[in-house]
């Protein structure tokens, strides 16, 4: 059951400017009831002159009711439309799906944030139900764009001023608006603003630019944007007193009063006031949403729209290139190990104290899946890295395997581009117990691969699994992911 919540004064003279056809007359009436007793002593109702303090009560019990069921009726909707995610937009039911679903009157339509990990979303159920279906839809992926594009995070860098938090929020609107669907099915209310929403104002703003790169235009042109462009004809119309906007996230009336009661235009809206009320650590709170990205992209692919797929794909990356993590695993594996020598005198010392030696040659194996899922661009960025590593005078052993072992040769500077056949299944397992039947002599083994296939239980030797793109992490021979060894994902 949904809670019932309180309204203040704004929200329940609202009630009667939004809410026409709920329940009947009931919220004209409550909306009546409450003006008077706001203080319009000299108005005149069919109760007559000013409500009693027994009138007002009964009237917020009314309200308390038909709030409750309001929500019941909102929960009902945006199941329905989360099915509509389903069936149609499958990335963002992806997201959608872990969400926490909140219905709050404390948003004008709809917003997100994260609390202890947890994403949520908040929908008003007094004015989101109102929508055509197409628009609550396009309203449901505007919200959760601003979550998967890390809006809400980016948020709290910003200076400690409306102003900036202002130009922020327009920004991050008119970057994301564009990337909503606009069909038949899908689009959004007519009332919010797109980059050409500014020319009237004299900015500039190219279409397809990023939230940052719309900031920096807006900074430079904070001049010429109207201090409130909800009241000035842009993101939705202020007039209402409720915040009537796509964005009033905070749930804030557009309207504040001044010290003679009178109502005054709030300078700089922060309509995104809810991702200011993000709670937890931000380290774990962004890495739980880079995770529910990561796994509806990996489920989803295909239903990522063509104008989002760049901007997910350069967040859920590590911001460490494969090539510089490889190069740092491998770097902590292949120290040589040094001896004290009288025969080589100390480079710093000279003939006054002993030199020093490596104890022997490191050595490294290189397995190479010979499947046709390693492509030829694949096997000239990874026989770079190799490279560097023969040319440091490491010994580099390749063995080329798929079902079983097809060759094995010292690496000379290239791998060999022979009997790739990528006929039958892998087993990554003969490669593995050559090394240990063999006594082969090596300090780490790197295993380049599409990772499909089946690896021993345990191996005693460092080993790398380099994968290529769309890799998976291997099979271990009794079920599950093998648990040893480090993994590089190339890209």
């Amino acid at each position: 059951m949904v809670a019932v919540e309180k309204l203040n004064f704004n929200q329940l003279v609202n009630i009667d400017k939004i809410v026409k056809k709920v329940n009947g007359n009931k919220y004209k009436k409550i909306g009546r009831l409450y003006s008077l007793n706001a203080g319009e002593k000299n108005s005149s109702s069919q109760m007559g002159g000013h409500a009693t303090f027994k009138e007002v009560n009964t009237t917020k019990k009314m309200l308390d009711e038909d709030l409750k069921v309001a929500k019941n009726e909102a929960r009902k909707i945006l199941d329905r439309d989360g099915v509509y995610l389903v069936m149609k937009q499958k990335f963002f039911a992806q997201i959608s799906t872990v969400m926490k679903k909140n219905i709050t009157t404390d948003v004008p339509y709809a917003a997100v944030n994260v609390i202890n990990s947890i994403s949520n979303l908040y929908i008003n159920p007094l004015t989101y139900p109102q929508l055509e279906r197409r628009e609550r839809i396009a309203i449901l992926i505007h919200e959760i764009l601003h979550l998967t594009l890390m809006h809400v995070f980016r948020f709290m860098d910003l200076p400690k001023d409306e102003q900036h938090h202002y130009l922020w929020n327009l920004a991050t609107d008119c970057a994301i608006n564009q990337m909503v669907p606009n069909n038949s099915e899908i689009g959004l209310p007519d009332w919010v603003y797109f980059p050409e929403t500014f020319k009237q104002y004299g900015i500039e703003m190219p279409p397809g630019l990023s939230a940052d790169e719309y900031y920096r235009i807006l900074l430079e042109n904070k001049d010429k944007v109207p201090d409130n462009m909800n009241a000035g004809g842009g993101q939705g119309d202020g007039s209402s007193g409720n915040g009537n906007s796509q964005g009033n996230e905070g749930g804030q009336s557009q309207n504040e009063e001044s010290q003679n009661g009178q109502k005054q235009p709030q300078k700089y809206q922060n309509w995104h006031k809810k991702w200011g009320e993000s709670e937890g650590s931000r380290k774990i709170n962004e890495a739980a949403v880079k995770n529910t990205i990561r796994n509806a992209y990996r489920r989803e692919p295909g239903s990522v729209p063509a104008n989002l797929k760049r901007a997910i794909e350069e967040i859920i990356e590590s911001k460490v290139p494969w090539d510089r993590k490889f190069q740092q695993i491998y770097g902590k594996y292949l120290r040589a190990n040094f001896v004290r020598t009288n025969k080589r005198e100390s480079r710093r010392l000279g003939e006054l104290a002993k030199g020093r030696r490596t104890n022997r040659r490191l050595s490294v194996a290189v397995i190479t899946d010979t499947s046709l899922s390693i492509t030829d661009e694949n096997l000239a960025q990874f026989s770079g890295h190799l490279m560097k590593i023969w040319r440091n005078g490491v010994k580099v052993t390749v063995i080329e395997a798929d079902a079983a072992i097809t060759d094995i040769y010292e690496f000379k500077g290239k791998i060999n581009r022979v009997n790739y056949s990528g006929g039958g299944g892998t087993s990554f397992i003969p490669p593995f117990e050559h090394i240990e039947k063999t006594k082969m002599e090596v300090d780490l083994v790197i295993y380049l691969t599409d990772g499909w296939g089946t690896a021993p239980d345990k191996f005693n030797i460092p080993t790398i699994w380099c994968l290529i793109p769309e890799g998976v992490v291997p099979s271990a021979a009794s079920g599950g992911k093998v648990t040893w060894g480090d993994i590089v994902e190339m890209n």
